[in-house]
């Protein structure tokens, strides 16, 4: 599942309701670290293109996610089929879900006038974070092997689809780079920011709705095994 949640000079999406972000950017927007990880297996990746200005626009991306994880307490698989239904993460709607994604993009960005006097875009870099907020359950040393397979199973499956999620996220950097890569120069940098806020509107958009998309076709992940049984 995923949604969103609008915050100044950044774009940000949780699984919990989307509603729109717009930006209004000239300079730098600077990251802010979210989300202790208890677990993290990040990796860097950079993917790079040249603008029309001849600067380069890099995107910054976790190719893992930093994990982390809330405690489900249970017993026997009973309890713990219950437990992984109510100590979830909580949508907007009051369902709560047993894992979750968010992902939060930030950038950099400038623009300056040619030498015919046309406003482009000068710099521009993006970076991405993401977690993943994973049930961790504290009995599972102490449970018989049959329910710690079963339970192995159904987190595997779990983080299977988290990461569609995280790839989502990817794909909205990468599609960043590549469309403002392509915007061309306006006649003053009044136009040129309006064509780089549509731009990235219109990414940030198609990113949420796939995320929307995901969910459903996969009933948040019950398709794909995310069901413990």
């Amino acid at each position: 599942m995923v949604g969103l949640k609008p915050a100044a000079g950044t774009a940000f999406a949780e699984q919990i309701q989307p509603e729109g972000v717009k930006m209004r950017i000239r300079t730098v927007s600077r990251a802010r670290p979210r989300c202790g990880a208890h677990t993290a297996f990040a990796l860097l990746v950079i993917g790079c293109v040249a603008l029309g200005s001849g600067v380069i626009g890099c995107g910054t991306t976790q190719l893992g996610a930093p994990v982390s994880t809330y405690a489900v307490k249970a017993a026997n698989d009973s309890d713990l089929a219950r437990a992984v239904e109510t100590a979830g993460p909580k949508s907007a709607s009051g369902r709560r879900y047993p894992s979750v994604t968010r992902w939060e993009i930030q950038w950099s960005n400038s623009f300056r006038l040619d030498a015919q006097g046309m406003c482009q875009v000068d710099e521009f870099v993006p970076s991405l974070e993401v977690s993943v907020l994973m049930p961790e359950w504290t009995g599972r040393e102490s449970a018989s092997a049959g329910l710690r397979k079963r339970w192995d199973r159904f987190i595997k499956a779990l983080e299977f689809h988290e990461q569609g999620h995280v790839r989502h996220a990817q794909q909205a950097v990468s599609n960043l780079v590549e469309r403002v890569g392509r915007l061309g120069g306006a006649q003053n940098c009044d136009a040129a920011e309006q064509d780089f806020n549509r731009v990235v509107e219109e990414v940030l958009s198609a990113a949420r709705s796939a995320d929307i998309r995901y969910d459903e076709k996969t009933d948040h992940g019950r398709t794909q095994g995310a069901i413990f049984r």
